[in-house]
């Protein structure tokens, strides 16, 4: 159980570790005892109520038998691909690839059910098994097949550019890595700032990234600004660790509005993945107080 603990703090810290700070923060401005107390027991009943209720009653919901195994072995599957997912960052994407190729092209021919087994699980949990196999097959040898095919190693290496020597489309703004030369370029042409703190092992970053700020009207909009994006994976560094502190910045990722002379809107401070669709009216805002 001391193991177990220590594995779901490690993964669920990066989740639950900006809501605790802000709490915490919260409750050294107050100063109340009551309220600190009232706040933090919120927090960990509401962290636990799932677990209050399934031990209270466990003895109605769960029977013993044989689809206990296979409730096994489904979450087995879960933590194999959730090992991928949050080693991905670190690795390429034909290596994130593989190793999910892998994850399911293995479960689902071991997943199958044999003969004896079938008679003993019965009909309905031999028949997800077998979807499982048939679904999970399917896409592993999707991952794998088009995994070794685009990098040349069963054909010469596939090329998806539209046109000879074109130029390609950015693929998000045009990101600044210096926040000093960042601040006097804003005040030099009056424009507001775009503030992105990441890192290459947050993976709310990487959504962020890949999904927000490659929308065109993001890209389009943030022309109007000065986007900056300053990389926290190193916490030793002392330049970062000074604009971690400067900004204020207690969870990654956390995206900043500022004034074109430096000035934080700290209501309209992201600490999370927003879409495109949510990023645009904090975008708009932030240009219509810049003015």
């Amino acid at each position: 159980a001391f193991v177990v603990g220590m594995v779901g703090g490690v993964v669920a810290g990066p989740c639950s570790g900006p809501v605790i700070a802000s709490l915490m923060v919260l409750i050294g401005q107050r100063g109340e005892v009551a309220l600190g107390a009232a706040l933090m027991l919120a927090f960990s009943l509401g962290m636990g109520l799932l677990f209050i209720a399934a031990g209270t009653f466990s003895s109605l919901m769960l029977r013993p038998g044989m689809w206990m195994d296979t409730v096994k072995k489904f979450f087995g599957v879960l933590l194999w691909l959730g090992a991928v997912y949050y080693i991905a960052p670190h690795l390429s994407d034909a290596v994130t690839a593989l190793l999910t190729a892998a994850v399911l092209l293995s479960t689902a021919v071991f997943s199958w059910p044999s003969p004896e087994r079938a008679q003993q699980e019965g009909a309905t949990i031999c028949g997800m098994k077998r979807l499982y196999g048939v679904v999970g097959g399917l896409v592993g040898a999707y991952l794998l097949v088009g995994t070794l095919v685009s990098h040349g190693f069963i054909l010469p290496p596939l090329s998806l550019s539209g046109g000879g020597g074109a130029a390609a489309a950015p693929t998000g703004p045009a990101w600044r890595s210096d926040e000093a030369a960042g601040l006097a370029y804003a005040r030099e042409h009056d424009l507001p700032l775009i503030v992105d703190f990441t890192a290459d092992w947050c993976a709310a970053c990487k959504e962020l990234e890949h999904f927000t700020y490659s929308d065109p009207r993001v890209i389009a909009l943030s022309e109007h600004f000065v986007p900056v994006m300053i990389d926290a994976t190193s916490d030793d560094d002392p330049e970062v660790t000074a604009l971690l502190e400067k900004y204020q910045v207690s969870g990654l990722p956390t995206v900043k509005f500022l004034h074109p002379d430096g000035r934080p809107m700290e209501d309209l401070t992201l600490t999370g993945f927003v879409p495109a669709d949510d990023f645009l009216p904090l975008m708009e805002r932030a240009l219509e107080r810049a003015r």
